[in-house]
């Protein structure tokens, strides 16, 4: 269930065709693309829009890819009465919370939100978890909720496209080294609550003389 993660012939489609065809959030493609090599196979890509007649079509096990659906931006209720209504197992892979910038707070979640939470969890193949979320917070989100312990905190599937067994030690090392240049893609015009954030990050570009890319990322969600 989902956006694809890749868009075939894409010079030749219209931007905002394009733009719908990826979620509005090109990021979308980048764990789209992660999940698909950690389970090692292309699985058939249903809309989020589709009925429970296709969904239930489909197979008997579904993979939702998911990115920062909890908080008082979104309301799943439209999915959540979807989900009452379908046969397969499901795992939904990625969810992230959207919170404040010093995460110390509880979003409020919509109850249409909240129903889908209770109908995804309903829906694994098992007693275990069915969920993976991007980080702590979310999982703190979640346990706040009373989901807590149908999730596990194991970061966006994007973290996990290389697949060096030792990617996290060369990391740490790079990390002991002088940063030379920071390239930034982060920023959106409607959230201006998060202008103080973004400006820490421009210094900081400025600073290294690095570049700067504006676009719909979820880069100052804090998961």
């Amino acid at each position: 269930v989902g956006c694809v993660w890749y868009v075939a012939a894409s010079h030749s489609i219209a931007t905002k065709d394009l733009y719908n065809l990826v979620g509005h959030n090109t990021g979308n493609l980048a764990f789209h693309y992660a999940i698909n090599r950690l389970i090692g196979t292309v699985p058939r890509a249903i809309p989020w829009s589709s009925t429970p007649d296709v969904i239930n079509s489909a197979g008997e096990m579904g993979i939702m890819p998911c990115a920062n659906q909890l908080g008082p931006h979104m309301n799943m209720g439209g999915l959540a009465s979807v989900f009452k209504q379908i046969n397969p197992n499901f795992i939904a892979i990625g969810l992230g919370a959207q919170g404040g910038v010093g995460h110390n707070d509880i979003p409020n979640l919509p109850e249409g939100t909240l129903a889908w939470l209770d109908a995804l969890v309903s829906r694994a193949a098992t007693k275990h978890p069915n969920i993976t979320v991007r980080g702590d917070y979310t999982l703190k989100v979640l346990d706040h909720y009373g989901f807590g312990d149908k999730a596990l905190s194991l970061g966006c599937p994007s973290l996990l496209i290389n697949k060096s067994a030792d990617h996290g030690v060369r990391l740490q090392e790079r990390y002991k080294q002088k940063i030379q240049k920071v390239a930034i893609a982060a920023g959106h015009p409607n959230w201006k609550n998060l202008s103080t954030l973004e400006a820490s990050l421009i210094r900081m570009m400025e600073d290294t003389d690095g570049t700067v890319s504006y676009t719909h990322l979820t880069l100052p969600t804090i998961y």
